[in-house]
């Protein structure tokens, strides 16, 4: 309601910000509900979701191929909100800044957990990050909320790349596989 009964655009934009990072937290327990197990998400089903609704959200006026590879594959509920916090994060900044006077864009999303390491490579094939923002922390809430999550909570690595678009690289230790 707040977002409706706002004049101002960029208090409108802050409050769809925290809106989609609520969003993504819902999604993950709304796939703990609706999976056999009490303790583990899929993945692939939290990745297609909170993709899908993304898309929906940001990129109204265009067509954005949104790619999903990976096998099923289940994770801890521990592990499950801060990932899904992260995607809604590399996600919407490809949606917001990614495509910008295009009228399509494609983002690639694969992941996979093996010997307990679950990797994960998001790319977009937009215009990338300037190199000036890639050396050391920047003023981004949502650049810095990624590296804290995935270093503080996941206890991983998050690599940013922005060559022909732009590519976030996550690893992380995981208790994951195929079994609920």
């Amino acid at each position: 309601m707040q977002i409706l009964n706002s004049n101002e655009e960029e208090t409108k934009q802050k409050l769809n910000e925290i809106n989609n990072r609520m969003m993504a937290i819902s999604l993950v327990h709304q796939n703990l509900l609706h999976s056999k197990g009490v303790s583990k998400v899929n993945v692939r089903d939290a990745f297609t979701g909170l993709g899908e609704q993304l898309v929906q959200t940001y990129f109204l006026a265009g067509d954005v191929d949104y790619n999903l590879k990976g096998d099923e594959c289940y994770i801890g509920m521990a592990q499950a909100v801060p990932l899904g916090i992260v995607m809604n994060e590399i996600v919407s900044n490809s949606l917001k800044f990614a495509f910008v006077d295009r009228a399509s864009g494609e983002i690639c999303v694969e992941y996979k957990c093996e010997k307990g390491t679950f990797e994960l490579c998001v790319s977009d094939d937009g215009v990338g990050i300037p190199k000036h923002l890639l050396h050391g922390r920047c003023e981004s809430l949502g650049f810095n909320l990624i590296h804290d999550i995935v270093s503080m909570q996941l206890k991983g690595s998050a690599d940013l790349q922005s060559e022909s678009g732009t590519k976030w690289i996550i690893h992380f230790p995981a208790e994951c596989g195929l079994d609920i």
